[in-house]
């Protein structure tokens, strides 16, 4: 699958085949948000409530939610997806090592191409600092970027 441009994505999921999943929102979710999969949801079989990383610098799945194109609404800054509201189902997928995704910077940090990536707490990713443990790192940075004033979409390779 080639690269897509950054300007306008149109996909989040860029290599890989990882299974595709839904949950219920638990909160707003931006496509690229990084998730994680609380309770089940009662009286829904296989469905799980689903919310933003909410804690910063920690071990993380390294599940990202996947847009669709049946919400209507206005996209955030920076992206062409409608977000997710709370009790909304989410499409998302629990990616592998090597997969590619578009995944939200945390604005103000300032990432190398290659640099390594761990949750920010909101759903967006920041750069580890030296020495961050392996486990808690969510993937590898495949370009440069430098948000400022909004959190931003670059391309990252999974973990």
């Amino acid at each position: 699958m080639p690269l897509v441009p950054k300007a306008n994505p149109t996909a989040i999921l860029l290599k890989g085949d990882p299974p595709r999943k839904e949950g219920l929102a638990a909160g707003a979710i931006r496509a690229g948000d990084l998730i994680e999969i609380n309770a089940p949801v009662a009286g829904e079989e296989g469905m799980h409530d689903v919310d933003v990383h909410g804690v910063a610098d920690t071990n993380a799945l390294p599940a990202f939610a996947m847009p669709n194109p049946w919400l209507e609404g206005t996209p955030p800054a920076g992206s062409t997806f409608v977000s997710y509201a709370s009790g909304d189902t989410v499409m998302y997928v629990v990616c592998q090592p090597g997969d590619e995704v578009f995944a939200w910077i945390s604005d103000g940090e300032v990432i190398a191409a290659g640099d390594a990536l761990v949750s920010g707490g909101t759903g967006a990713l920041d750069a580890a600092a030296a020495g961050t443990d392996p486990d808690k790192i969510v993937g590898y940075a495949r370009e440069a970027i430098s948000p400022s004033g909004a959190d931003e979409l670059a391309r990252i390779e999974v973990a």
